[in-house]
């Protein structure tokens, strides 16, 4: 992955299309809307049921996401499923590609993916 500036970041609310390892990532179901925006040390969202929030740290290339706190409210199973998945992949998000249709959240290895496109 080549190394970005970051401002691009932040030009847009983002989207989450797809999740999942490489070669199999599935797409989010149109029921569900999870949302990413990066504001200056934290981001925030909408995950499938509930409002996150969480520190990072960006390094080039290299983006880390730091304890994940969520709004407490329950949903119905898909939901929180769908949730927990989301949250499980932040946590173990490695680096990111910015490009300008999409924002692509890659785990250390490089297999798990979240892949994001701009959200108006």
């Amino acid at each position: 992955m080549v190394a970005q500036k970051d401002e691009g970041l932040y030009q847009h609310s983002w989207k989450l299309a797809e999740i999942g390892p490489l070669g199999a990532l599935r797409p989010i179901p149109p029921e569900f809307t999870i949302t990413l925006q990066f504001e200056e040390g934290r981001i925030q969202g909408k995950s499938a049921c509930n409002r996150y929030f969480a520190a990072y740290h960006l390094d080039g290339p290299r983006l880390r996401f730091q304890a994940v706190g969520a709004t407490r409210m329950m949903c119905r199973e898909p939901a929180m499923t769908l949730e927990r998945d989301y949250f499980a992949a932040l946590a173990h998000v490695e680096a990111y590609q910015l490009q300008a249709d999409r924002l692509t959240l890659y785990s250390a290895q490089g297999q798990d993916i979240l892949l994001f496109h701009p959200y108006e």
